[in-house]
């Protein structure tokens, strides 16, 4: 069981009723912030993305599922504050769903 004790800002982009990102006058995605509870987890970990690159994550996010956070991808920019309580933005490199015993995904699981 996790226990959601840590707040998070989740930058996405915005999307259209089709689905389809909103983009402003320069083509650029427009984003939103979304807080939302998380549990943050601080090691180091070698993780590869689906090219075969490596990457070191130093932060793991645990996301509940909602329908809020269901659009976390790998453009996906996470903002938490750690324990020194300084402001850390990262991109998420990698992100896995994790399941409860009846097989529903239950919480997203980003490595920045």
């Amino acid at each position: 069981m996790i226990i959601y004790r840590d707040k998070v800002n989740i930058v996405v982009p915005k999307v259209d009723s089709n689905g389809n990102q909103i983009k402003d006058d320069y083509g650029k995605p427009v984003t939103e912030k979304i807080l939302t509870k998380a549990h943050v987890r601080y090691n180091i970990q070698n993780i590869y993305n689906a090219n075969g690159e490596e990457y070191t994550s130093v932060t793991q996010v645990y996301i509940p599922i909602s329908d809020v956070v269901s659009n976390i991808d790998l453009n996906a920019r996470i903002e938490h504050i750690t324990p020194k309580n300084t402001k850390v933005l990262g991109q998420v490199k990698k992100h896995e769903y994790g399941q409860d015993i009846t097989g529903k995904p239950h919480f997203i699981k980003g490595y920045m």
